[in-house]
């Protein structure tokens, strides 16, 4: 009997601390979407060798996201779009091969993000002129005919805890 009390009482401990992980991610997401001057998303993903991107709002975007810590316990939020997403998106004619995949390779300046933003910037006839540092308060990665559009990557951040405080201590 001892045992099956300890066992619920564990299960009830991972259950609790999974419901925190999915509240401190609605509660990040629901901030960075009130902070973010883009409301528009370009998101890419790789798949049988090409370099696929798909334009959605925020609210679509939200359906595409996982909640992480990393290794030095900052809280963050990932961009993450299952296979089945990535089918359909490709499926609907959504999702346009805008290069190879191997375009996208980090070197020693820049990483795959990187790349994949100068390759949508430069898709529009936008000139990329390196690494974006504008915080996502205060504008979008890119902006095409007024509209502000944030450019992320299968994998790449979205936000994290800190830079969610900044956002609240800047605005």
């Amino acid at each position: 009997m001892f045992g099956v009390i300890l066992a619920l009482q564990e299960q009830s401990k991972q259950k609790s601390s999974c419901g925190k992980e999915r509240k401190e991610m609605k509660n990040m997401v629901t901030e960075y979407g009130k902070y973010s001057k883009a409301h528009s998303y370009i998101v890419g993903f790789e798949r049988k060798g090409n370099l696929y991107a798909v334009k959605m709002s925020f609210v679509e975007l939200t359906n595409s996201i996982r909640y992480t810590v990393s290794s030095r316990g900052n809280e963050q939020v990932r961009i993450y779009m299952t296979s089945e997403q990535r089918k359909a998106y490709i499926m609907n004619g959504r999702a346009v091969v805008i290069a190879k995949a191997d375009e996208l390779e980090a070197d020693s300046k820049h990483n795959k993000g990187d790349n994949f933003e100068r390759i949508v910037s430069e898709s529009y006839g936008i000139a990329w002129t390196g690494k974006n540092s504008v915080p996502f308060w205060v504008a979008g990665d890119i902006n095409v005919n007024g509209e502000e559009i944030q450019i992320k990557l299968q994998g790449g951040e979205l936000t994290n805890s800190k830079a969610i405080e900044s956002a609240q201590l800047a605005c």
